[in-house]
């Protein structure tokens, strides 16, 4: 399938990096995602997902 643009690829890129973090960090994805957009769209201070404790 692919992208149509380069603004696409990194968007495309991008979203797997988050979706694989949240993965290894046993976080769910989808809803980090959608708390990370929506405050971000009305131009307020995104979530951060939680640290990793050393050694796991």
């Amino acid at each position: 399938m692919g992208t149509r643009s380069e603004a696409g690829t990194r968007a495309f890129a991008l979203l797997a990096g988050v979706i694989e973090t949240c993965r290894k960090r046993s976080a769910s994805s989808w809803p980090y995602i959608a708390s990370v957009i929506a405050p971000a769209r009305r131009g307020l201070t995104v979530p951060t997902l939680q640290a990793i404790p050393v050694g796991v």
